[in-house]
């Protein structure tokens, strides 16, 4: 049960981690605007 945990709190630190490299190097803005583009068009305002 104790390595199951130990994994758990490995995979989450290595995703909050990975989360921040995008963060800083601007991957969430550019995604932030891609999502903007596609709703959208999604509703017929162009894009």
């Amino acid at each position: 049960m104790r390595r199951i945990k130990i994994l758990q709190i490995s995979l989450v630190l290595l995703g909050l981690i990975f989360i921040a490299a995008g963060v800083i190097m601007g991957e969430a803005r550019e995604i932030f605007e891609k999502a903007t583009i596609i709703c959208m068009e999604c509703i017929g305002l162009g894009g």
